[in-house]
């Protein structure tokens, strides 16, 4: 296979995600992705010198994905705080159930050790959009006399909590009979909209 210049790294990234997705970060190998490519087991080297490298590009990616998101998200909620903050925990949850590579590369120890100074300041806009929001939320009423930094702990507890739940191929019996999505949305309901109906119906019998 020939690449045009630049085309690789593309290319590696978008594997490098089929593999998590598929299989797991564990199984991601810069050889198996040469040999998948059909280049030389070097090649990749000429862009990520390890596994590693490759993870926090694709990391990079997935934070550009998902900021993006996030803003569309709470553009299309409206004027509302409440609205708002319930429409970023609910496209964090369909970004993770979209992108599981992405969501998995995002929350690897190898992207989260501070050391590429992209991804810090990528994970510093992220937060400010959820710090933003919440003192929105919070203005009107939500979580009164907690701080914004506990709320969005509290929130985001709920919105990965549940996406890494949604996402683990180990968990699948738990969703016997339920639409990942809407239990999402579900979640997120009861942590942002606390009003809110649990209105999720299961096929099997809990009694």
């Amino acid at each position: 296979m020939s690449y045009h210049h630049g085309s690789l790294r593309k290319d590696l990234i978008e594997r490098a995600a089929e593999v998590i997705a598929s299989d797991g970060i564990e199984k991601l190998s810069l050889r198996a992705l040469a040999r998948d490519l059909g280049v030389s087991h070097s090649a990749p080297a000429r862009h990520f010198k390890d596994k590693a490298t490759l993870i926090k590009a694709l990391a990079q990616d997935s934070f550009g994905v998902l900021i993006a998101e996030l803003d569309a998200a709470t553009e299309r909620a409206g004027s509302d705080p409440m609205a708002r903050y319930n429409a970023i925990g609910k496209a964090l949850v369909h970004f993770a159930l979209d992108r599981p590579a992405y969501f998995r590369a995002m929350s690897h120890p190898d992207v989260r050790d501070g050391s590429d100074k992209e991804l810090v300041d990528m994970y510093a806009a992220y937060m400010s959009r959820l710090l933003d929001a919440a003192k929105a939320a919070q203005a009107v009423g939500w979580l009164p006399g907690k701080t914004p930094e506990f709320a969005v702990l509290y929130s985001t507890a709920a919105a990965n909590g549940i996406s890494q739940l949604l996402t683990n191929t180990m968990d699948k019996s738990l969703l016997a009979g339920i639409d990942p999505g809407a239990l999402g949305d579900e979640v997120i309901d009861l942590v942002v909209a606390p009003q809110s109906t649990p209105s999720i119906s299961n096929t099997g019998d809990a009694s």
